[in-house]
């Protein structure tokens, strides 16, 4: 009765996905003489959106042998072997590829047991069918802070629905092991990187002004080097990840995000519009807005500096501690704007948080990019709920069986202090009260949102913070200049 469910909810599923999307992201490279692309038909886990699912709703096993034959424990990259085994087509597991494989992640890294990984085959592969095509690198994220498994997994399905972001990574779930010891069950995504498939941009060598990739990052003075690869703008610090930097390169990059600061605070539309590429920005808005992502301008926020053009938001990241699962923001309730929000990110007091993201409350100062959000929330909001309500659900009938075999691994998670869990969480004992609170606490933030975006009283609220020029000394990270 499981497998029978679970079919028919994936078949609705993808007949709603394709009658939705037309269209090819900028990544794909299409001509009129080709034919519609295949329905990707994919093992029994909750893989890429608009693929099918097997009636086998067990999950296949990655299985990582290290050439030492040791745990991996650092973020240095050494020898392994990695096979696949019980993907639903035989194309698709595979014995002993050559790869190497590493820790990634910071907080993660540094302060929890269970490790996230980055794997770096040999040669290019399209892992599960995953994505728009092969790639050499992949990541294996713990989700070790998040025991529903599922924010990052909903944030990027609903980031596929919003048109204006030119890139999200596809999402699956496997079981792993290192050594022949189970490490439980982890989160397959793609690594964030410049490539055909993945982060499709053009870097010319020769060229100042050409295309990017950069990250807004907290860590970038540990992880670049100040004047070689990472720059400020305001207080912020942005480190870039495409490759051939010089000079010239890093200058011109840190003016114009300087600029771009600047234009932001001042908040002049047509000034803005120099610096952004409005639409994505919207865009990035409203998802991060729905998740209420609380890490939304400390690091893993992701641009593209079009050559000879404007920054566009790109590949949405690190969700594990939003959705309510963060204390420190309003005790993970539903309730409140905070992406956009200036009292969060600009002024000082109890409400300041250092992880918020001062372009979007710059944004949200100004009517005329309210109503751009709200517009657009309009047309997306019941494909953005549906999309993510849609998802719990899938995953929920098909594989929470399969999920919950990581806390037999993992049992001590329940109960305990992982990151910032607020209490209601920490009460939490089972995998299903975890997938129930998530879902409980999306349903109530779509109408929290809309009754917000839909109330004339409120909906203007953000607009009504003074002008930067009359803020004075109130002590907000953006206050000076680098």
């Amino acid at each position: 009765m499981k497998r029978a469910v679970c079919l028919i909810l994936c078949i609705i599923f993808v007949f709603a996905v394709f009658s939705s999307c037309a269209s090819k992201t900028p990544n794909e490279e299409t001509t009129p003489e080709e034919e519609p692309a295949p329905v990707k038909k994919v093992y029994g886990n909750p893989s890429a959106l608009g693929a099918e699912s097997d009636e086998n709703s067990s999950l296949p096993t990655i299985a990582i042998v290290t050439d030492s034959g040791k745990a991996i424990k650092t973020k240095e990259y050494e020898g392994a072997s990695v096979s696949v085994t019980g993907a639903v087509s035989d194309e698709w597991d595979f014995s002993d590829l050559r790869a190497q494989v590493k820790c990634r992640g910071n907080y993660t890294y540094s302060n929890t047991e269970k490790k996230s990984y980055r794997i770096r085959f040999d040669d290019k592969i399209n892992l599960f069918d995953q994505g728009e095509g092969e790639a050499r690198s992949w990541v294996l994220l713990a989700e070790h802070c998040d025991q529903s498994f599922l924010r990052n997994h909903i944030a990027f399905a609903m980031a596929k629905k919003l048109t204006n972001i030119s890139y999200s990574s596809s999402s699956s779930f496997v079981s792993l092991t290192i050594n022949g010891k189970n490490q439980g069950i982890y989160h397959v995504v793609e690594q964030h990187q410049v490539g055909k498939y993945r982060v499709n941009i053009n870097e010319d060598p020769e060229i100042v002004d050409t295309d990017y990739f950069i990250e807004w990052d907290a860590y970038a003075d540990s992880d670049g080097i100040y004047g070689i690869d990472f720059f400020y703008a305001g207080m912020n610090k942005f480190i870039v990840k495409s490759n051939n930097m010089t000079e010239d390169k890093w200058t011109f990059l840190s003016d114009f995000f300087g600029n771009a600061d600047s234009a932001l605070a001042d908040g002049e539309e047509s000034r803005v519009r120099e610096y952004i590429d409005v639409d994505s920005f919207v865009d990035m808005y409203i998802l991060q807005e729905v998740m209420k992502n609380i890490d939304v301008g400390w690091s893993s926020f992701f641009f593209i500096k079009h050559a000879g053009g404007t920054i566009s938001c790109t590949c949405p990241w690190d969700f594990d501690l939003a959705a309510g699962n963060d204390g420190r923001l309003d005790n993970g309730s539903y309730e409140g704007l905070y992406v956009g929000n200036p009292e969060y990110v600009l002024f000082g007091g109890r409400n300041r948080l250092d992880q918020g993201n001062e372009w979007f409350a710059y944004l949200m100062m100004k009517t005329w990019f309210v109503d751009l959000v709200i517009a657009r929330w309009n047309e997306v909001k019941g494909d953005l709920q549906d999309t993510a309500i849609g998802e719990i659900d899938r995953i929920n009938t098909c594989f929470a069986d399969d999920i919950a075999t990581n806390f037999k691994v993992w049992s001590r998670l329940f109960g305990s202090k992982i990151n910032q869990e607020p209490n209601q969480i920490r009460k939490l004992d089972t995998y299903p009260k975890h997938v129930a609170y998530l879902r409980e606490w999306m349903v109530n933030r779509f109408e929290w949102l809309d009754g917000y975006f839909s109330n004339d009283s409120t909906k203007y609220l953000t607009t009504e913070f003074s002008p930067r020029s009359d803020w004075g000394n109130w002590g907000g990270r953006g206050n000076g200049r680098r």
